[in-house]
Order: C-alpha cells, then sequence, then structure tokens
C-alpha cells in the first residue's frame, strides 16, 4: 500500500481509526462544511493559477490575488501536482502501483529557482503546529522530483486569516528529515495491532460510537 501524510497521520492519531478507513475500506459518510469550503478553495486557486479563471478573486482570496498572480508568471509551475516515490526516495512517473512507497499532491511546485525549489499549501481554516510536518515531508519529496535543488522553501498559505507560515530547508536538513520519516513509515508497516485511541475528537470521527461507527468509544 502506498503511503501518504494523511495515512500515516490518521495511524498516528488512532491506530483503529487507520484501519476502519485503510484497511477495512469503511465510507466515511458525508464531507463536512469545512471541508468541502477548503476544496472548492484549491480548486478556485488552481484554476487562477493555470488562467482557467483570470479574476477578480473573492474573499478571503482576493487578499492574494496579487501574490497568486505573480506565482503563475514563474515559467514551469506545477500547481494540484501529483508525485510519488519509490522506495530509495526516487521519483517515479507512476502514482499507483507496487513500487510506490510515498505520495502526495503539491498545491503548488516550482522548478529551481536559483538552486532553491518552492513548496506551497493552501490552508483554510486554523494554523495548527503539525502543519510543519507536511512542509517538511513535501520538501524531502521536493528534492527527489527536483535533484538539482540545493533548498527548498516550503510554505503554508492560510487564506483565512492572511498569514503564512514557513521554512527553508538545506540538503543537510532534508537527508535527516528522510531518516525521520523512514522510522515513521516503518511503525506504521510493521503494525499488527490497531487499538483505539479515544479522545476530545472522537465525537467527529464517522467511525465513533456517536456516529454509529464500529468504534467502542
Amino acid at each position: 500500500m502506498a503511503h501518504s501524510l494523511s495515512k500515516l497521520g490518521t495511524f498516528e492519531q488512532c491506530a483503529a481509526k487507520y484501519k476502519f478507513r485503510y484497511l477495512d475500506k469503511l465510507p466515511q459518510g458525508a464531507k463536512s462544511a469545512a471541508a468541502s469550503r477548503g476544496i472548492d478553495l484549491h480548486e478556485t486557486i488552481d484554476a487562477f493559477l493555470q488562467r482557467r479563471i483570470d479574476g477578480p478573486l473573492q474573499s478571503p482570496l482576493d487578499f492574494y490575488q496579487g501574490f497568486l498572480g505573480g506565482l503563475r508568471e514563474i515559467p514551469g509551475i506545477l500547481p494540484e501536482y501529483k508525485f510519488a516515490v519509490d522506495r530509495t526516495w526516487t521519483g517515479l512517473t507512476v502514482w499507483e502501483g507496487d513500487s510506490v512507497y510515498v505520495r502526495a499532491v503539491f498545491d503548488l511546485l516550482t522548478p529551481p529557482i536559483s538552486d532553491q525549489v518552492e513548496v506551497y499549501d493552501w490552508k483554510s481554516g486554523k494554523i495548527y503546529e503539525n502543519h510543519r510536518d507536511q512542509r517538511e515531508l513535501y520538501s524531502v519529496l521536493a528534492v527527489a522530483k527536483y535533484p538539482e535543488a540545493k533548498r527548498v522553501r516550503a510554505t503554508s498559505v492560510y487564506v483565512d486569516s492572511g498569514q503564512q507560515r514557513g521554512e527553508v530547508y538545506e540538503l543537510a536538513d532534508l537527508a535527516g528529515a528522510r531518516s525521520r520519516w523512514e522510522n515513521r513509515l516503518a511503525r506504521l508497516e510493521s503494525a499488527t495491532e490497531f487499538p483505539f485511541n479515544p479522545q476530545f475528537s472522537c465525537r467527529w470521527c464517522p467511525y465513533s460510537k456517536a456516529q454509529g461507527g464500529p468504534c467502542l468509544f
């Protein structure tokens, strides 16, 4: 099974939820209003970057109209770009298959500019510390796509609040990060039991007892 940030995050949050969703493939139910809104925002930004629409963008994206307009002038940008690597972290031309180890969809990936690759992720809603995990993993994947790059700048753009968070990763940083991700993925791959992890967020889980799911909590 190909891994992704969402799969690993689900496993680390609650192994039982991971089993219900990815191994048992139980339905998740309807998307929440917040999730649907996030999808709509992503689709609008993608359409703008690919010049299927030209604006003016509506609130809250109007705040970023000039910023997004500058990004789409960069030659060779890759909006909503699907990318996968094998176990040597070498880029693949396939999305499915036995050779796929980790895969991701970049909201926006730029080719190297002065040896630096840019990774952007559009976020609706709140700022969470674990978004840094995504920036780190996607930076590791970015240098698999562009091995000639010397560094990656990864940015989370919070469209509702008009804020950004980000880091610049040098190649030495990414080598250590890759090892940490391999260790985390190894724990997932070696799991033989999938215990429940009851917590406050269970009330919104589609597999919870409150939602009529198979979970005990």
